[in-house]
C-alpha cells in the first residue's frame, strides 16, 4: 500500500478568494472598470445603429418603398369616396334635421346681406342640389369607401407578411379561408378604430396644451424653445404609442411589447423628422398653384412617407426579434454544453485514476 502513497490525487484546487479593495479604491488588475459604464454605452448603440443599418437594407431588399406606394394610391384614392359621404351627410342633415333647415337659413341671409341676392340663389340652389343627390350618392360613396379601405387593409396586409416572412397558410377550403380572412380583417377595422380614438385624444391634449402654452406665456416667463422641446417631445411619446401598439397587435406573429416599443419608437421618431421637413417644404412651395392636382400630390406624399416610416420600424422589429432568437438559441446550446461536460468530467477522472494505477 505504500507505492500508492506515492501516486498523484487528482484533487480539485481551492477557489481563489477575492481581494478586499477600500470603498473608492478601484482594483489594479481592471483598469478599465471607471470606463464600463461608457463602454456599455457605446457599445449599445453601436449595436442599435447596426441595426438600424440592417432595417434599412431589409426594407430596400422587400421592396417597401413600392409597397408604400401601393398604400399611398389606394389611400389617396379613398379620399374621393370619402369627401362624397361628407357632402351627402351634410345634404342629410340639412333636410331632415330642424338644425341644418335653420343653419341653411342663416347661412343664406348672411350671404345675401354679405354679398349680392344672385350670390345667395346660386348657393341656395347647390343646397338644393346636395340634398336631392344625397340619398343617391350616399351609399355608393361608402360601398366606394369601403372597397378603398380593403383595398388599404389588403397592402397593408401583403407588406406585413413579406417584411415578417409569413407564409401563405395551408388551402384548407374557401369557407375557413374566407373565415379566416374576416376575422383578421374584423380585428384590424376595431384596432385601427381604437387607434383612430387614441389620435382624436392625443389631438385634443395637443390642443389643451397649446392653450397651456398661450396661458403661461402671458403669465410666466418661458423661453418658447422649451415648450417646442416639450411639444415635439409630447407627439414623439404619443406617435410611439400608436406605432407600438400597431406591431403589437396587427403582427400575425408573436412580438413582445419591447421589440414592439422599440420599433415604434424608431418610427415615431423618423415620422416626427421628416414631419417637420415635409410642413417646412409645404409651407414655403408653392404647390398650391397646382391646385386640386397640387393638393392630390402632397396628400399622396404624405401617405408615402408615413407607410415607409411604418414599414421601416416593422422592419427593425424583425431584425431584433431575430437577434433575439438567436441569443436565445446560443444561451441554450451553451447551457446544454455545459451540461454534458459536467456529466463527463467524473467519468474522465475516474479513467485517469485507473491508468495512473494500471501504470504503476
Amino acid at each position: 500500500m505504500g507505492e500508492y502513497q506515492s501516486l498523484p490525487r487528482f484533487e480539485r484546487k481551492p477557489a481563489r478568494e477575492p481581494a478586499l479593495y477600500a470603498v473608492g479604491e478601484v482594483p489594479h488588475e481592471h483598469p478599465a472598470a471607471a470606463g464600463s459604464i461608457g463602454w456599455t454605452v457605446a457599445t449599445y448603440f453601436w449595436g442599435v445603429l447596426i441595426n438600424l443599418i440592417e432595417a434599412a437594407r431589409r426594407w430596400q431588399r422587400d421592396d417597401a418603398g413600392l409597397l408604400a406606394a401601393c398604400v399611398a394610391y389606394y389611400a389617396t384614392l379613398s379620399l374621393f369616396p370619402l369627401l362624397m359621404v361628407l357632402i351627402a351627410g351634410l345634404g342629410i342633415f340639412l333636410r331632415f334635421t330642424p338644425y341644418g333647415e335653420s343653419s341653411e337659413l342663416f347661412v343664406l341671409t348672411v350671404i345675401a346681406q354679405e354679398t349680392t341676392d344672385d350670390v345667395a340663389t346660386q348657393v341656395s340652389a347647390a343646397f338644393q342640389q346636395v340634398q336631392q343627390q344625397a340619398l343617391l350618392s350616399g351609399p355608393l360613396a361608402i360601398i366606394g369607401l369601403i372597397a378603398a379601405a380593403i383595398a388599404v387593409f389588403a397592402q397593408f396586409d401583403r407588406a406585413f407578411d413579406k417584411i415578417w416572412k409569413i407564409d401563405a397558410p395551408a388551402f384548407d377550403g374557401y369557407v375557413s379561408a374566407a373565415r379566416r380572412e374576416v376575422a383578421h380583417r374584423i380585428k384590424a377595422f376595431f384596432v385601427l378604430l381604437s387607434l383612430g380614438g387614441v389620435v382624436a385624444l392625443f389631438f385634443f391634449a395637443s390642443l389643451a396644451l397649446n392653450a397651456v402654452i398661450r396661458f403661461s406665456s402671458e403669465h410666466v416667463h418661458i423661453a418658447k424653445q422649451l415648450w417646442k422641446l416639450v411639444e415635439v417631445a409630447l407627439s414623439i411619446g404619443l406617435n410611439a404609442i400608436v406605432f407600438t401598439a400597431i406591431y403589437k397587435c396587427l403582427s400575425k406573429i408573436p412580438v413582445g411589447w419591447l421589440h414592439a416599443a422599440r420599433g415604434g419608437l424608431l418610427a415615431a421618431g423618423t415620422w416626427e423628422i421628416g414631419r417637420l421637413f415635409l410642413a417646412t417644404y409645404f409651407t414655403f412651395s408653392s404647390y398650391s398653384a397646382y391646385g386640386v392636382v397640387g393638393s392630390l400630390l402632397a396628400a399622396m406624399l404624405w401617405a408615402y412617407y408615413a407607410s415607409s416610416v411604418l414599414f421601416l420600424g416593422a422592419e427593425y422589429v424583425q431584425v431584433i426579434r431575430e437577434q433575439a432568437q438567436r441569443e436565445r438559441r446560443e444561451a441554450a446550446f451553451h447551457r446544454e454544453l455545459a451540461a454534458q461536460h459536467l456529466m463527463r468530467k467524473p467519468l474522465l477522472l475516474n479513467r485517469r485514476r485507473i491508468s495512473v494505477r494500471r501504470a504503476a
